[in-house]
């Protein structure tokens, strides 16, 4: 059995067998045939070893004062029949167990920074806008004139109010549209994890041993809540 698949086998039980396995040098980064990382594993299971684990991808060499960092590592994920969702990403483990010791390390926030440089400033400057321009055309929109005449229109006096009521509708229009896309999404990305935690489950039950019925029987249990 490889380094790898051992340390796989070992985040289920001890924490001391895990550091055993990562200070004989087990790479963390190995993944299996769905693609989930021995690093994901750790992190659910033992967030502290994960920790350790991390070092891995970051070496600082004093000679030269340089620090290198292997990122690439944290992206490698596979997905399911090419929709997302079917495994977290490493991020997104972290920020769904609060892991907030992991994500003060320093490979983990050199990936947050470059990607908040690449990705995240540009979006949320975008966001902002759009949220600002939201609110301000609605508040013209209703403030402009009086209340008791905010259903006359005189043209072609009253034509600015059209045009920034077609503005404002419009602008509702493509939000509904985004909050549908956004849920058609996490619909797809909860059935292709449905679909990948069952398979988990059926090549899991292929391999329990006769000696641990139990465990069969809690396997069969999942399933039949899937």
């Amino acid at each position: 059995m490889c380094m790898a698949a051992r340390l796989h086998v070992s985040s289920t039980a001890r924490r001391d067998t895990a550091r055993l396995l990562l200070q004989l040098g087990a790479d963390t980064m190995a993944q299996d045939n769905t693609g989930q990382m021995c690093l994901s594993l750790l992190l659910e299971k033992l967030p502290s070893v994960a920790l350790v684990a991390l070092d891995q991808l970051h070496v600082v060499d004093h000679s030269i004062h340089k620090q290198y960092y292997y990122l690439k590592a944290l992206e490698s994920q596979t997905e399911c029949n090419g929709n997302p969702g079917s495994l977290n990403s490493l991020l997104e483990l972290i920020v769904i167990h609060k892991l907030f010791d992991v994500a003060s390390h320093p490979a983990v926030r050199k990936l947050v920074d470059i990607k908040w440089k690449a990705y995240g400033l540009a979006g949320a400057c975008v966001r902002l806008f759009l949220e600002l321009f939201f609110i301000i055309t609605w508040s013209i929109l209703m403030m402009g004139v009086d209340w008791e005449n905010r259903h006359v229109y005189t043209f072609p006096q009253s034509a600015w109010r059209a045009v920034l009521a077609t503005v404002c509708v419009g602008q509702l229009a493509i939000n509904v549209v985004a909050e549908l896309g956004e849920f058609r999404s996490a619909s797809r990305a909860l059935r292709c994890w449905r679909e990948w935690w069952r398979s988990e489950l059926s090549q899991d039950l292929r391999f329990c041993h006769p000696c641990w019925p139990q465990a069969r029987t809690n396997k069969s249990e999942l399933q039949q809540q899937q």
